[in-house]
């Protein structure tokens, strides 16, 4: 979350110059953000669907291994999480506050009534899918209003070859699991897999990379 954080940040800026004087460039900003964060988040699904029962067991015991779909089901809704810090970031410098409580209360009603109806019956799973819900939800409605905000096109090719790059590693990382490659190895090796992927086929913009890599170095 740091990561999303730090950088839906550091186009605040960017954001509050130029979401009135240079739509354009706002857009252009927010499409290669988005897909800045959906490659970091992805890398955690990288990391957490092939052997989330070992990382449950690692960090606590056996007992809670039940809890790994747990996991899964909230590295889908980390996906979201962090595209959604971003499109408020820009709800943010349009001044959409009304907007963002009016969605955030709303939601918020939604998921409590919910899990008031479905955690009696299907515990904890339920709390998780509905989280994972709501995420989608707000994004939906985030994603609705920026693009009336600015002309934000989604890169739905370089989204998709994260994708891909994303599904072949957590693939690799269930069958390093299955021939019994221990877990933190296997994670390094299909986390390297991921981003090499994604980096030979130009999944990410590169200039981004760079460019945050910089300001984090900067500011560290």
């Amino acid at each position: 979350m740091f990561a999303a954080g730090y950088l839906a940040h550091s186009l605040m800026p960017l954001f509050s110059a130029n979401i009135e004087s240079d739509k354009e460039k706002a857009a252009g900003a927010a499409s290669r953000g988005l897909t800045f964060l959906l490659a970091m988040s992805l890398a955690i699904s990288v990391i957490c669907i092939p052997v989330a029962k070992d990382i449950i067991v690692f960090l606590s015991t056996e007992a809670f291994s039940a809890g790994a779909p747990i996991i899964i089901i909230l590295v889908f809704a980390s996906i979201f999480i962090y595209m959604n810090t971003l499109i408020n970031e820009m709800l943010i410098a349009k001044d959409a506050r009304r907007y963002l409580l009016i969605m955030a209360i709303s939601i918020l009603a939604f998921n409590i009534t919910a899990n008031i109806i479905f955690i009696p019956i299907y515990s904890f799973y339920a709390a998780a899918t509905l989280t994972l819900l709501s995420e989608i939800l707000i994004f939906i409605f985030g994603l609705s209003k920026a693009r009336r905000v600015i002309p934000l096109k989604i890169d739905f090719l370089r989204m998709f070859k994260l994708i891909l790059s994303a599904a072949i590693s957590i693939a690799f990382g269930f069958l390093l699991h299955f021939v019994g490659v221990y877990f933190i190895v296997g994670i390094i090796l299909s986390i390297g897999l991921y981003a090499s992927l994604a980096f030979l086929i130009d999944a990410v913009p590169k200039d981004m990379v760079k460019d945050y890599l910089i300001s984090i170095r900067k500011n560290g």
